[in-house]
């Protein structure tokens, strides 16, 4: 599949929010000139977009519903309340700090389960003599959460829907 940046209309075809000069540009500026190929980098870029769709519950609603990706979308606004048209700046920078992380290693890995699929929390080993201690958390390892990484996550807090499925009232 061929590399294709979302550019605000609402593509059927894309599959990442930024591009490889966008995201050479950002790092360069941070000092952290990219040193990785262009593939690797629009790969980590084609996961960091992937990404976002198993991380949060966007605000809105998608603009179109022949769009690929979940931005642009309706009825999202700034936090001084002007709608937000196209795709965020917050979206694209929070794809380049998530990209960096994905040419790291793996964003979102699957959790280490029992055999009833249980999430694993804790494990102790000791060598002499042998010891071997596994914890489970006893909640499933579909509701586990995801690893933090607030420089992506303080970006696009605001156009997500707080985790827990709060109800606040007027």
């Amino acid at each position: 599949m061929a590399f294709v940046v979302e550019d605000g209309t609402g593509l059927g075809d894309a599959n990442s929010y930024a591009s490889y000069a966008g995201y050479v540009a950002y790092w360069t500026d941070r000092g952290a000139a990219p040193t990785e190929d262009q593939a690797d980098v629009e790969a980590a870029l084609v996961r960091a977009t992937d990404y976002f769709a198993v991380r949060f519950r966007w605000r809105g609603e998608k603009a179109t519903l022949e769009q690929a990706l979940d931005w642009p979308r309706l009825c999202v606004y700034t936090l001084e309340g002007m709608p937000i048209e196209g795709v965020p700046v917050e979206v694209v920078k929070a794809t380049y700090e998530y990209a960096k992380r994905a040419l790291a290693g793996e964003l979102a890995p699957d959790p280490t389960v029992s055999a009833s699929g249980v999430a694993l929390t804790a494990t102790r080993r000791k060598v002499g003599p042998i010891e071997t201690e596994d914890t489970f958390s006893g909640a499933s390892a579909t509701s586990s959460t995801f690893k933090p990484f607030p420089a992506a996550d303080r970006l696009v807090r605001h156009l997500v829907w707080p985790e827990g499925g709060s109800v606040y009232r007027a």
